[in-house]
């Protein structure tokens, strides 16, 4: 299972996130008529290990887990759903940023974890 099948899975196991966003779970992009609140994630970088001879044997990816609402405490809960989730399942929390985007008039909080 390549780590966004593995992302996935964890992400819609919680109760928690399952509880605030439904099945509004995607990579990359979502289509612009989604309810709120949801979530899209997305890998932003990765890291291999490699034996001696360059065969890699495993990898480790950085994923931005961007919560999305109309309604700003919405998207407060949503990203502290989201750091509970992998914190819980020992993953590391890297960052959290938020932004509005008028455009869409959506509520934006980044969360960035390590996961492998």
């Amino acid at each position: 299972m390549n780590l966004e099948d593995k992302l996935f899975t964890l992400l819609s196991e919680n109760t928690a996130l399952m509880a605030l966003v439904s099945n509004r779970i995607s990579p990359e992009i979502t289509e612009s008529k989604t309810p709120t609140p949801f979530i899209v994630y997305t890998r932003t970088k990765s890291d291999f290990v490699t034996t001696l001879l360059g065969e890699v044997i495993d990898e480790t990816g950085e994923f931005s887990i961007q919560c999305c609402s109309d309604d700003k405490p919405e998207v407060d809960d949503l990203a502290k759903a989201v750091i509970d989730c992998f914190s819980q399942n020992h993953y590391t929390v890297l960052d959290k940023s938020s932004s509005y985007d008028p455009e869409t008039n959506l509520y934006l909080c980044a969360v960035v974890v390590l996961f492998d």
